[in-house]
């Protein structure tokens, strides 16, 4: 922390002076002159008739609290752009904030635990001292002991009497009001616990615990008191959270991973079907380039909305949106993957849920994965309709982040893997990402559930098979892989590996039981679930709840039986146009393993196996040890795949290879990415003729048989095998 009110953007300014909030009247015709380009433009035309807008005493105390702070945000800025008329709109000011005795009898007719009057109210409040402090030198001292006297009321009774657990906003408003009074030692309390507070939101990488929507709410929305009391702090030099790398990481999180190729939001978490924020005019959207320049290209491909117009926004946004980038495929190490087939809202896009801590908002949906394809939501977790309100066919218990409870023949409302049947998760926290490749054609991620599983150790990979070269349509893959724990609970020890697997959508057909089901979206778009590896009879389809959903849908029940403590399933997730439309596609398997052939067209068909890893793999003319591979054929010859820690892979026309220790690798042609734990790994191929470069620098290599021989250090590296 720097000293008391020295203020990084501002300028320093001595305590007592006002306005010194968020700007200073020596920055006013700077401001003005802003006018001359848009957004700000806009914003000043806006505000110009904003006497028009007064406090609505009628309705909810929401809409009390909203009506004030509209008024606010609008009536201060008109004060600084409009020197001339600057009077009019200073008794306007002051005679709506006349109307916080209103607010303050209506705050004490609500519950002492009331979500409208700490946040809403918080936010009222907020802008009320901003408007204030741009006012206070025009004020009479029995203007601005009255005004200050009901604003000092409403701050007592949220510090005493409240009860509610919204504390980001209460302590964003009471330590705008700190400063507002220069009562130091409260500022720092209130700034030192909303900085905990905010913390407590991420992983180390940024990842926003509470999923989408509250993220957007709290951190990148409209609810003012939460998203930008952390800019009055920078700008008053308390810490820098533009230069925050924590915050720069969240930022980019938000608009490049927590989205879809739709502008929705991956549903995880109390999260519903909803658009993305990053497209409307939420100041949040206008000001991302404060905290990382790649953020602020993401936030401008959603092309939002004119930003709503106020001081708030007219003063934190300083440049016009930056050009767009579209989110890509990106990892992010403590728990979350975006998988990105292209930028275009027809495009194949897929999430995976890990992370390695939890806070709020949370529900048991560790290793759990988002779909979207097509323009649909083709698959999704159960989301949320607000506090206390159940989903369709289901009580608040099933859906509830607090426990999970057996309902309606044992669902779970999350598209999880799982032992037991009455608590499947245990934790909400998770184990991270244990590791992905992204390449042009094929992205891959691995999530590791942790402590997540009850009685079990998962591990989940997602793949999005993204190349199109003949003709072939994009899909996705999962792989799990489960390890059941000694148990002295007698319901886990024979339990069988559970999948649930949640489409959004309410038509649905079983293709062969236990095998192929199909479900049909708007638009002619049809997703079928096949499971490449043999399934029990329990295997079914089952009623499970899903947030806007006015009839719950049936959802994928999948079982799998264990050789010994360990097995592994593959489930196949192709996404087609059309009702018959999907490849043909049959298991093939053997002594320690599964999977399935899929059969783009006459020339192409991939092979997807599942294994333990122990054992040797034989299939045709391919041998592979490992636990995961995709390998695309073209006229019997390997072009492209995919293994997952595997130690050896013979395959036609792909370069292959012997690893002392298990490797991941993608390889397409003479090029790869390949993830290494520190081993010699033998390549082998009538391709292996000439120099073999890794991130651009060429390998020392001995002969071996068939190719050569070399060391790959730890870590994630391109791989070359240059003619």
């Amino acid at each position: 922390m720097v000293c008391w009110l020295m203020m990084s953007v501002c300028g320093a300014q001595a305590a007592g002076e006002h306005p010194r909030l968020l700007v200073r009247a020596a920055h006013y015709e700077a401001l003005r002159q802003r006018a001359d380009k848009e957004p700000w433009r806009s914003m000043r035309e806006a505000v110009q008739s904003c006497t028009s807008l007064t406090y609505r005493p009628d309705g909810s105390a929401y809409r009390q609290y909203a009506s004030m702070r509209h008024v606010m945000r609008q009536a201060a800025l008109a004060c600084i752009l409009f020197p001339q008329e600057r009077s009019r709109y200073v008794t306007h000011i002051v005679e709506q904030l006349g109307h916080w005795d209103d607010l303050n009898a209506t705050r004490e007719r609500q519950p002492r635990s009331d979500w409208s009057s700490m946040v809403t109210g918080g936010d009222a409040f907020f802008m009320s001292v901003l408007a204030l402090d741009v006012i206070h030198d025009d004020l009479t001292d029995s203007q601005r002991t009255a005004i200050e006297q009901r604003l000092q009321t409403w701050f007592d009774y949220e510090r005493d009497e409240s009860t509610g657990s919204w504390v980001l906003a209460k302590y964003g408003a009471m330590g705008l009001w700190a400063l507002y009074l220069d009562d130091r030692e409260a500022f720092e309390a209130y700034a030192g616990a909303y900085d905990r507070r905010l913390r407590q939101h991420f992983t180390e990488d940024g990842v926003a615990l509470v999923g989408g929507n509250y993220a957007s709410a709290r951190l990148a929305g409209g609810e003012l008191a939460k998203t930008y009391f952390m800019d009055v702090l920078a700008l008053h030099g308390w810490h820098d959270y533009y230069n925050d790398p924590l915050l720069g990481a969240f930022y980019e999180w938000f608009y490049a991973g927590m989205v879809t190729p739709t502008r929705r939001f991956a549903i995880f978490q109390d999260c519903g079907e909803t658009t993305h924020s990053g497209t409307s005019g939420v100041i949040a959207n206008w000001r991302a380039h404060r905290f990382s320049r790649t953020a602020a290209a993401h936030a401008a491909w959603f092309e939002p909305e004119d930003l709503t117009p106020g001081i708030l926004g007219y003063v934190l946004v300083d440049e016009p949106l930056p050009e767009p980038r579209a989110p890509a495929s990106r990892l992010w190490k403590s728990g979350y993957a975006a998988l990105w087939e292209a930028p275009h809202a027809d495009a194949l896009m897929a999430a995976l849920w890990a992370p390695n801590r939890a806070f709020q908002h949370d529900h048991f949906e560790i290793n759990a994965v988002h779909l979207t394809g097509y323009s649909q939501t083709l698959l999704r977790n159960a989301g949320y309709e607000g506090w206390g309100n159940p989903v369709a066919g289901f009580s608040w218990k099933y859906v509830s982040r607090f426990d999970m409870w057996p309902e309606s023949d044992h669902a779970v409302g999350g598209n999880i893997a799982y032992l037991h049947r009455d608590k499947p998760h245990r934790s909400k926290a998770g184990g991270g990402l244990q590791e992905g490749i992204l390449h042009p054609s094929i992205d891959y991620a691995a999530g590791d559930a942790g402590d997540a599983v009850n009685g079990g150790q998962h591990a989940r990979s997602i793949v999005l098979v993204k190349d199109r070269t003949r003709g072939e349509r994009p899909y996705f893959l999962l792989f799990d892989e489960m390890t059941r724990h000694a148990s002295t609970d007698s319901s886990l020890l024979e339990a069988p590996l559970r999948l649930a697997l949640h489409p959004a959508s309410n038509q649905q057909q079983t293709i062969t039981p236990r095998r192929s089901y199909r479900w049909a979206y708007d638009q002619d778009v049809f997703l079928t679930i096949y499971l490449a590896s043999e399934a029990t009879e329990e295997t079914r389809l089952k009623r499970g709840g899903l947030s806007q959903f006015e009839e719950a849908p049936l959802y994928l029940h999948a079982e799998f039986a264990f050789e010994a403590e360990q097995t592994q399933a593959l489930t196949v997730l192709f996404p087609h146009h059309g009702e018959t439309s999907a490849p043909a596609m049959t298991r093939i398997g053997g002594d320690g393993f599964s999977g399935a052939k899929i059969v783009h067209n006459e020339k192409t068909a991939d092979l997807a196996l599942a294994s333990n890893g122990m054992r040797q793999v034989a299939h045709g003319d391919v041998e592979w040890t490992g636990r995961a591979a995709i390998l695309r054929r073209r006229d019997q010859r390997t072009v492209l795949y995919l293994v997952r820690r595997s130690q050896q892979l013979v395959a036609p026309g792909a370069i292959g290879f012997d690893s002392d220790e298990p490797i991941s690798l993608v390889m397409e042609g003479r090029t790869g990415q390949i993830l290494s734990p520190g081993t010699d790994v033998n390549f082998h191929s009538d391709l292996v003729t000439g120099e073999i470069h890794l991130d651009g620098k060429r390998l020392s290599a001995t002969p071996a048989a068939g190719g050569w021989r070399v060391h790959i250090p730890a870590g994630s590296h391109r791989i070359d095998f240059v003619e």
